[in-house]
């Protein structure tokens, strides 16, 4: 479903030509992918201005949705939520609670938000941050949901009843898929059945369920390997599916075994923790390659790029196979993850850990990012180091990787 939505700027420099828009231009980045942008300004934080505007909007062009950014906090001139209080009908406080928390995952000055949610009309209207990566991280947490809201608001959809089948809203957004179940799987504090989640996301509108055999859909996507935090108890077709929470999804005691893998063995889940120093970002495993060949797909000697870290300082020894989870106990400490099929569940991963530095161990994993709308705002969020393997022989690739590497080392003495 496309819907038509509105972003409304709320800045006195903004509005007087004195400051670059960077928060509205993140609203348009991650709303053009589900809505047409059909309106956009920038007013100085004047509530009558502001509210004059939110109306006009709801009640003459009728916009499905209005994304306000700015005026949120506790500053004289912070009005918005007051201006958009007087322009409401009613309001929908969860989705400001639900921003809120996932704010302060980020920062604990999000306890200061006095961002307000709420309908006029027909219309949905949200408070963002001022700051861009405000915006990304509120807007985050709530995207999955606004189409399955603003359907309701158009009378198109009502509530599920109890066994009816949903009707896919998204397509298979595994990205928007991935960050509602890991939101609702923070909420509950427990981890999920693949039944559990294919209930939610059938409520939420992002993927149908079947009323006969219920999560069979959520199952395939499991079986593919694109769910975060997955694993299969016992590794065997009949074996239940489970989902937890990324930060959680990798048990160092179990990593390396087949019950700790996804996608039939072939791909282990990443390896990553809040504040990680350094992710290293590769494009995944390919069928038949050397790493799964020799029975590692991470941290090993017989692998040269492990090889390449050890010598160039970042490891104090040679790992055993699978040993990768030790990395993330280093100084400076270091993740892993890969592209794999799902450039922006990198994105998703990524931002909620807040690495200092992106390691992309080749050109091909940095063109896999670049190649998605959306995912790539991994280049602009954090530090990139692309590592260049596209000339060369393979010893003069090798020489330049771990100059590379050292060079990075350093950056850490």
């Amino acid at each position: 479903m496309t819907f038509r939505a509105g972003i409304l700027t709320i800045s006195d420099k903004g509005a007087a030509g004195e400051r670059e828009d960077t928060s509205g231009a993140a609203i348009r980045e991650q709303l053009e992918s589900i809505a047409t942008i059909d309106s956009y300004e920038i007013v100085p934080d004047e509530p009558a201005t502001i509210r004059a505007r939110l109306e006009a909007w709801a009640d003459e062009r009728k916009l499905d949705l209005i994304v306000t950014t700015g005026g949120t906090g506790l500053g004289p001139r912070d009005v918005t939520p007051e201006a958009t209080r007087s322009a409401l009908h009613y309001e929908v406080p969860g989705l400001a609670e639900a921003m809120r928390v996932e704010g302060l995952k980020h920062t604990p000055l999000a306890m200061l938000s006095r961002a307000v949610t709420g309908v006029r009309g027909r219309t949905l209207i949200v408070n963002l941050p001022g700051s861009p990566t405000g915006v990304r991280e509120n807007l985050t947490a709530v995207l999955p949901v606004l189409p399955h809201a603003i359907e309701l608001l158009r009378g198109e959809r009502s509530e599920h009843k109890p066994g009816e089948v949903g009707v896919r809203r998204n397509g298979e957004d595994v990205a928007a898929i991935n960050a509602f179940i890991q939101t609702q799987l923070r909420a509950s504090g427990s981890d999920a059945t693949a039944n559990q989640a294919a209930r939610w996301l059938d409520q939420a509108g992002l993927l149908s369920d079947d009323s006969k055999r219920p999560g069979r859909n959520l199952r395939r996507l499991l079986r593919d390997g694109r769910i975060l935090g997955a694993r299969q108890e016992p590794t065997v077709s009949y074996g239940r599916w489970f989902i937890s929470p990324v930060e959680q999804a990798v048990d160092v005691s179990r990593a390396g075994t087949p019950d700790a893998q996804v996608s039939s063995g072939t791909r282990l889940p990443p390896s990553l923790k809040r504040g990680v120093d350094i992710v290293i970002v590769g494009t995944g495993p390919v069928k038949g390659g050397q790493s799964l060949k020799i029975g590692c797909y991470y941290a090993d000697g017989r692998n040269r790029f492990w090889a390449d870290l050890y010598e160039a300082g970042f490891t104090p020894t040679l790992f055993q196979p699978c040993d990768y989870p030790k990395l993330l106990d280093l100084s400076p400490s270091v993740g892993l993850d890969d592209v794999y099929k799902d450039p922006q569940g990198l994105l998703d991963r990524v931002r909620g850990h807040h690495p200092r530095i992106l390691v992309f161990n080749s050109r091909k994993a940095h063109a896999l990012v670049l190649g998605d709308r959306t995912a790539r705002m991994t280049l602009t969020t954090f530090e990139c180091v692309v590592l260049d393997d596209s000339s060369g022989t393979a010893s003069a690739y090798r020489s330049r990787r771990l100059a590379a590497l050292k060079q990075l080392r350093r950056r850490f003495a």
